[in-house]
């Protein structure tokens, strides 16, 4: 016999979250994690800019007509 137990969030009910936007981006972390949570904003923005050119030319436009 399974019993379902209520599942109780992960995060710390009295943390202090941050959170930083960029232009394509929100990450969002506790507070005492800021330079960690910049250093994430920051790579994340990288890696956008380095896909996005690296996929560019995969992409195409399509238009559909009825």
């Amino acid at each position: 016999m399974l019993l379902f137990m209520p599942v109780r969030a992960q995060v710390p009910p009295d943390e202090s979250w941050r959170s930083i936007e960029t232009q394509h981006f929100r990450v969002t972390f506790p507070e005492h994690l800021e330079t960690l949570g910049r250093r994430a904003a920051d790579r994340a923005e990288e890696a956008y800019r380095e896909l996005s050119t690296a996929l560019i030319d995969h992409l195409t436009v399509r238009s559909i007509s009825y």
